[in-house]
């Protein structure tokens, strides 16, 4: 019942002179298909390091059924939320977790969807230009997914 903390900590893992950085270049394609569902990715153009640091930005998913493009709104809470964020940067490692923008959590039995709206923070310092590997979780009728896509902050 209490409200959410984050800390933020520098873990060392693993040898650092060895650093295999990903490549992977931001998606063109903002649907995808993750099992049986499809979601899709928005978001202002172009995405500001700066405008994201001080809530200015969204980034929203919308989640519909794979074959009959119909929407989902039997999103479940999981971890007293609609969904979870991840965005970890390519090149630095920065790791960013972000809820969505709803103030008050939902309640255990609710139903939330199709559209799930993301407001990163820079809660830790000003987030920081690049391109970021991002996974979003959502949990249509209690069966937990993930959604991952590649997106450029400048």
């Amino acid at each position: 019942g209490g409200i959410e903390q984050q800390m933020g900590f520098s873990l060392p893992v693993g040898d650092q002179t060895n650093i295999k950085k990903s490549t992977t270049p931001p998606d063109t394609q903002l649907t995808k298909v993750f099992g049986k569902y499809q979601v899709t990715m928005s978001y202002p153009k172009p995405l500001l390091a700066q405008q994201l640091s001080i809530g200015n930005q969204i980034i929203t998913f919308t989640v519909k059924d794979a074959k009959t493009k119909q929407p989902i709104t039997n999103l479940k809470p999981y971890l007293a939320s609609f969904g979870h964020l991840v965005m970890i940067n390519e090149q630095t490692f920065d790791y960013i977790h972000v809820h969505p923008n709803n103030l008050i959590p939902p309640p255990d039995n609710a139903n939330g969807g199709p559209t799930v709206k993301f407001l990163p923070l820079g809660l830790y310092g000003p987030i920081k230009p690049g391109v970021y590997r991002v996974f979003a979780q959502f949990n249509p009728d209690n069966h937990l997914f993930t959604a991952d896509f590649t997106l450029k902050i400048e």
